[in-house]
Protein backbone atom coordinates (compact mmCIF):
# COMPACT_ATOMS: atom_id res chain seq x y z
CA UNK A 1 0.00 0.00 0.00
CA UNK A 2 2.99 2.56 0.85
CA UNK A 3 4.54 1.67 -2.29
CA UNK A 4 1.44 2.27 -4.38
CA UNK A 5 1.34 5.66 -2.36
CA UNK A 6 4.64 6.55 -3.29
CA UNK A 7 4.53 5.55 -6.65
CA UNK A 8 1.01 7.93 -7.36
CA UNK A 9 2.28 10.81 -6.49
CA UNK A 10 5.60 10.35 -8.37
CA UNK A 11 3.13 10.02 -11.43
CA UNK A 12 0.52 11.90 -10.52
CA UNK A 13 -1.25 12.25 -14.51
CA UNK A 14 -0.03 8.68 -15.56
CA UNK A 15 -3.44 8.77 -17.62
CA UNK A 16 -2.49 11.87 -19.48
CA UNK A 17 1.14 10.60 -19.54
CA UNK A 18 -0.20 7.35 -21.66
CA UNK A 19 -2.47 9.34 -24.00
CA UNK A 20 0.50 11.31 -24.71
CA UNK A 21 3.09 8.73 -25.37
CA UNK A 22 0.59 6.95 -27.49
CA UNK A 23 -0.46 10.14 -29.32
CA UNK A 24 3.52 10.78 -30.02
CA UNK A 25 3.43 6.83 -31.33
CA UNK A 26 0.78 7.33 -33.44
CA UNK A 27 2.47 11.20 -35.49
CA UNK A 28 5.77 9.51 -35.35
CA UNK A 29 4.63 6.16 -37.03
CA UNK A 30 2.88 8.37 -39.72
CA UNK A 31 5.87 10.32 -40.64
CA UNK A 32 8.06 7.66 -40.75
CA UNK A 33 5.13 5.80 -42.99
CA UNK A 34 4.85 8.98 -44.99
CA UNK A 35 8.77 9.33 -45.94
CA UNK A 36 9.23 5.79 -46.49
CA UNK A 37 8.32 6.02 -49.96
CA UNK A 38 11.13 4.85 -52.18
CA UNK A 39 11.88 6.69 -55.49
CA UNK A 40 13.78 5.43 -58.32
CA UNK A 41 16.80 6.47 -58.91
CA UNK A 42 16.54 9.62 -61.92
CA UNK A 43 20.38 8.85 -62.92
CA UNK A 44 22.82 11.54 -63.04
CA UNK A 45 22.29 12.67 -59.22
CA UNK A 46 18.96 13.65 -60.06
CA UNK A 47 16.14 12.00 -57.82
CA UNK A 48 12.68 12.62 -56.22
CA UNK A 49 12.20 13.46 -52.80
CA UNK A 50 10.01 15.41 -50.22
CA UNK A 51 10.15 18.64 -49.40
CA UNK A 52 9.11 19.85 -45.70
CA UNK A 53 5.53 20.74 -47.30
CA UNK A 54 5.32 17.19 -47.73
CA UNK A 55 5.39 17.84 -51.82
CA UNK A 56 7.57 15.50 -54.21
CA UNK A 57 10.45 17.72 -56.05
CA UNK A 58 13.36 16.54 -57.92
CA UNK A 59 16.48 17.53 -56.68
CA UNK A 60 20.33 17.28 -58.06
CA UNK A 61 23.19 15.93 -56.44
CA UNK A 62 23.85 19.16 -54.30
CA UNK A 63 20.24 18.73 -53.26
CA UNK A 64 19.44 21.95 -55.27
CA UNK A 65 15.57 21.83 -56.12
CA UNK A 66 15.44 21.42 -59.89
CA UNK A 67 11.50 21.14 -59.88
CA UNK A 68 9.65 22.40 -56.90
CA UNK A 69 6.10 22.31 -56.29
CA UNK A 70 4.15 18.74 -56.29
CA UNK A 71 5.48 16.44 -59.09
CA UNK A 72 2.13 14.70 -60.26
CA UNK A 73 3.92 12.22 -63.13
CA UNK A 74 7.75 11.77 -64.25
CA UNK A 75 9.64 9.43 -66.63
CA UNK A 76 13.13 9.50 -67.11
CA UNK A 77 15.71 7.59 -69.75
CA UNK A 78 19.84 7.90 -69.82
CA UNK A 79 19.22 11.35 -71.53
CA UNK A 80 16.06 13.20 -70.15
CA UNK A 81 13.45 13.39 -67.29
CA UNK A 82 9.87 14.45 -67.66
CA UNK A 83 7.88 15.49 -65.08
CA UNK A 84 4.68 17.57 -64.84
CA UNK A 85 4.14 19.44 -61.16
CA UNK A 86 1.87 21.65 -59.84
CA UNK A 87 3.32 24.67 -57.87
CA UNK A 88 1.49 25.82 -54.96
CA UNK A 89 2.73 29.37 -55.04
CA UNK A 90 0.14 29.93 -58.19
CA UNK A 91 -2.83 29.65 -55.79
CA UNK A 92 -3.44 33.06 -53.28
CA UNK A 93 -4.56 30.36 -50.57
CA UNK A 94 -0.94 29.47 -50.81
CA UNK A 95 1.31 32.17 -51.02
CA UNK A 96 0.20 34.08 -48.29
CA UNK A 97 -1.92 36.22 -50.61
CA UNK A 98 -4.98 35.58 -48.49
CA UNK A 99 -4.05 36.20 -44.97
CA UNK A 100 -6.99 33.96 -43.35
CA UNK A 101 -6.10 31.07 -45.58
CA UNK A 102 -5.84 27.73 -43.45
CA UNK A 103 -3.63 25.04 -44.50
CA UNK A 104 -6.49 22.92 -45.49
CA UNK A 105 -7.88 25.69 -47.38
CA UNK A 106 -4.53 25.47 -49.64
CA UNK A 107 -4.95 22.03 -49.60
CA UNK A 108 -8.25 21.98 -50.69
CA UNK A 109 -7.54 24.25 -53.64
CA UNK A 110 -4.45 22.26 -54.29
CA UNK A 111 -6.11 18.98 -54.47
CA UNK A 112 -8.86 19.96 -56.82
CA UNK A 113 -6.96 22.48 -59.06
CA UNK A 114 -6.48 20.79 -62.78
CA UNK A 115 -3.49 22.56 -63.91
CA UNK A 116 -0.34 21.42 -64.44
CA UNK A 117 2.89 22.37 -66.08
CA UNK A 118 5.59 20.21 -67.54
CA UNK A 119 9.71 20.37 -67.52
CA UNK A 120 11.92 18.77 -69.38
CA UNK A 121 15.60 18.25 -67.83
CA UNK A 122 18.61 17.31 -70.03
CA UNK A 123 20.37 15.22 -67.94
CA UNK A 124 23.85 15.58 -69.83
CA UNK A 125 23.87 18.96 -70.25
CA UNK A 126 21.96 19.75 -66.60
CA UNK A 127 19.87 21.91 -68.55
CA UNK A 128 15.77 22.39 -67.46
CA UNK A 129 13.79 23.60 -69.62
CA UNK A 130 10.09 24.49 -68.90
CA UNK A 131 7.66 25.06 -67.24
CA UNK A 132 5.61 24.43 -70.84
CA UNK A 133 2.17 23.81 -71.11
CA UNK A 134 0.88 20.30 -72.62
CA UNK A 135 1.45 21.80 -76.49
CA UNK A 136 4.75 23.77 -75.63
CA UNK A 137 6.17 20.32 -74.07
CA UNK A 138 4.77 18.81 -76.99
CA UNK A 139 6.73 20.73 -79.83
CA UNK A 140 9.60 20.98 -77.79
CA UNK A 141 9.57 17.29 -76.86
CA UNK A 142 9.63 17.08 -81.02
CA UNK A 143 12.55 19.10 -81.83
CA UNK A 144 14.72 17.30 -78.85
CA UNK A 145 14.06 14.50 -80.23
CA UNK A 146 12.47 12.79 -76.91
CA UNK A 147 11.68 9.15 -77.92
CA UNK A 148 7.77 9.17 -77.99
CA UNK A 149 7.97 6.00 -75.66
CA UNK A 150 9.17 8.32 -72.84
CA UNK A 151 5.89 9.66 -71.78
CA UNK A 152 4.20 11.25 -68.55
CA UNK A 153 3.43 8.18 -65.56
CA UNK A 154 1.55 9.05 -62.19
CA UNK A 155 3.53 9.22 -59.30
CA UNK A 156 1.05 7.42 -57.60
CA UNK A 157 1.67 3.93 -59.20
Amino acid sequence: MIYTLKVQRQYPNKEKLYLFVIFLLLILSGCIKFRCTKFPDLGDGYRLDYDPVGDISILDTKNTVIVEGHVLDYSFNEDFIIASERPRSIFPECNGSMPNATSDMCDEVFRKSKFYQIYIIVKKKRLVLGPFNKEQYLLKKKELGIPEDLRLLSIEK
